[in-house]
């Protein structure tokens, strides 16, 4: 069952530096103002931009209806036994979809016995969607080769792959 927090444009809603805003189990407390003008929140049980198979990730996310203002601050988690999908407690950590790719965030604390989950402070940070996922899961692609042939000043990269579960895209970066 979804269950949602509606900012309408136009309206102040602004969680002061180093207050508590929770809801439905998200605790954002910002280290600077962070303004939810015009986003809603919404708690679901499926990931809306699958980057992991249901067997990765916990049966709780949370989507911000447009990406957000950037936000610095910590962020919880809160979850039940029943939606582990199997996975184990210890190895949880917070990933955030930013629009573009997920990324996991170092956690403070991992509470088994509580149930939570709490970030280490992030720093200018565009949330989008957010869920626990295992650390120490597999990435849901089953590479069988890659290559890179230089063409002049370019490269050309070709890829394939045996499996690829909810998998949305690939983001290749270079340095």
């Amino acid at each position: 069952m979804a269950q949602n927090i509606f900012v309408y444009t136009g309206t102040t809603f602004e969680i002061s530096a180093n207050e508590t805003f929770h809801t439905n189990g998200l605790t954002l407390v910002p280290s600077s103002a962070f303004d939810l003008d015009g986003l809603s929140i919404s708690k679901n049980t499926t990931l809306t931009f699958p980057a992991t198979s249901g067997a990765t990730a916990i049966s709780r996310c949370y989507l911000f209806s447009a990406n957000s203002p950037a936000y610095s601050g910590t962020v919880q988690i809160d979850y039940l036994d029943g939606e582990l999908n199997g996975l184990t407690e210890s190895t949880l950590e917070t990933n955030n979809y930013d629009g573009s790719i997920w990324t996991p965030v170092t956690s403070a604390t991992n509470d088994a016995t509580n149930n939570y989950v709490l970030t280490n402070a992030l720093s200018s940070t565009i949330l989008r969607e957010i869920t626990l996922a295992s650390s120490s899961s597999p990435l849901p692609v089953e590479w069988l080769d890659f290559t890179a042939t230089k063409q002049k000043l370019d490269v050309l990269l070709q890829w394939s792959t045996a499996q690829e579960m909810n998998t949305l895209d690939f983001v290749v970066q270079h340095s």
